[in-house]
């Protein structure tokens, strides 16, 4: 197999609003469907700059989702048992 260098990167990716949820061709939200990173048009829109340039963006969107899914399914989900936190177990001290 012949191998060849080369970079890994997009250039543009899905139309997002600032929830990272996905637009459709009316600029519509497309429900249940959220992007971040390098598949989402990004703050470079359709250019690439170069390798790592966009990890702060990809964060910073991602951020943004998690925040979004969050507060939208706070209201459907059931709430924790009083002990939840009880069965986590602590992390042990080096020395």
């Amino acid at each position: 197999m012949t191998t060849h260098a080369g970079v890994l990167g997009t250039s543009g990716g899905l139309a997002t609003d600032f929830d990272g949820r996905v637009l459709d061709r009316h600029q519509q939200p497309i429900p249940g469907l959220f992007a971040a990173g390098n598949v989402s048009d990004g703050v470079f829109r359709n250019n690439y700059p170069g390798g790592g340039a966009t990890l702060g963006s990809a964060i910073t969107r991602a951020f943004a989702v998690g925040e979004h899914l969050a507060t939208s399914l706070a209201p459907t989900c059931p709430p924790l048992p009083a002990n939840a936190g009880a069965a986590i177990p602590a992390v042990p001290q080096a020395g």
